[in-house]
């Protein structure tokens, strides 16, 4: 797995876009500090620049590294099991991809081989899904058409004969004090 890590390393730190598996459905995944590599993930899902992106850490130590994390907000993930995505409010960068509000969603992976990637690349991944924007998302590698395989620059060839049908993750906000489910 190491060095699968590190070829799909060498893409994200060039700019690149891969193809790669999640804790939740395979992904369109690239360097969240890149503007040149998110356009190009805006390209290829022919998706409206104006539509935010999940940003994906490898652990809640580095998530507190761009945003504050609300004790209601650590408390729910550590109860949930289910992957889930969280819009933050409060944030310390503006080297990521901010929403007009200037809000941004992070959700920590609990995949071992998107950890993996997370840490050797040090900063946070895109991670969108694997399709045309309005188009269903695939639940696994073999329901990914092959127009979105040709554009890609790499595909990580890891977990791809797995056919369990994945999920996109769940997303929350806080607001008030009360958390906000916006996709389940």
């Amino acid at each position: 797995m190491e060095e699968l890590i590190s070829q799909a390393v060498s893409f994200l730190k060039d700019g690149k876009v891969i193809l790669s598996p999640t804790d939740t459905i395979w992904g369109l995944a690239c360097d969240a500090t890149s503007e040149k590599a998110i356009a190009r993930i805006q390209e290829i899902k022919k998706r409206d620049i104006s539509k935010n992106f999940i940003l994906l850490v490898s652990s809640l130590r580095m998530l507190e590294k761009y945003v504050k994390v609300p004790q209601e907000i650590i408390a729910f993930l550590e109860a949930e099991k289910y992957p889930t995505s969280v819009i933050y409010q409060e944030v310390y960068t503006t080297e990521l991809p901010l929403a007009k509000d200037h809000s941004i969603a992070f959700r920590i992976v609990q995949d071992d081989f998107c950890q993996a990637l997370i840490n050797a690349l040090g900063e946070p991944i895109v991670s969108t899904s694997a399709n045309i924007s309005g188009e269903p998302s695939p639940e696994n590698f073999s329901q990914i058409t092959q127009h979105i395989k040709d554009l890609v620059d790499f595909i990580v060839p890891y977990n791809q004969e797995n056919q369990e049908s994945k999920t996109p993750s769940r997303l929350i906000k806080m607001e008030k004090g009360e958390i906000i489910f916006i996709r389940k």
